[in-house]
């Protein structure tokens, strides 16, 4: 009686570790074969880069409409620079035909003075 019971408990025993083998085995398939099953769940499209440009600067106009230069770095143009010399609407003092004393007044982009205005 003792050795039928011994085999019948040895026997239940081995079911429960092929069960809990073969689920060991499952969850590391699935885990690691995670495309395989689902291909859509970890998949992104992800575009190559475009190269704009090879080298050099060119010429550009701002939002606002003012021209500056734009440079190439690392094969996408940077955004439009331009050189402010001045605060648009500020005025400087200037001679008319180096000897009338008037003001010049900074165009809007800042970039240059209009023409001096006696006073």
């Amino acid at each position: 009686m003792a050795s039928k019971l011994s085999t019948w408990v040895s026997t239940v025993l081995f079911i429960f570790f092929l069960l809990f083998l073969s689920a060991i085995v499952y969850q590391i398939y699935f885990r690691t074969n995670l495309n395989a099953v689902n291909p859509t769940s970890e998949i992104s499209f992800i575009p190559a880069a475009i190269q704009e440009c090879n080298s050099g600067t060119e010429e550009c106009i701002t939002e606002d409409g003012c021209q500056g230069t734009r440079t190439c770095k690392g094969g996408k143009w940077s955004e439009c620079i331009i050189k402010k010399i001045c605060s648009p609407g500020s005025t400087s003092g200037c001679f008319v035909n180096s000897c009338i004393g008037g003001y010049a007044v900074c165009n809007s982009c800042g970039t240059a003075y209009e023409n001096c205005t006696p006073a």
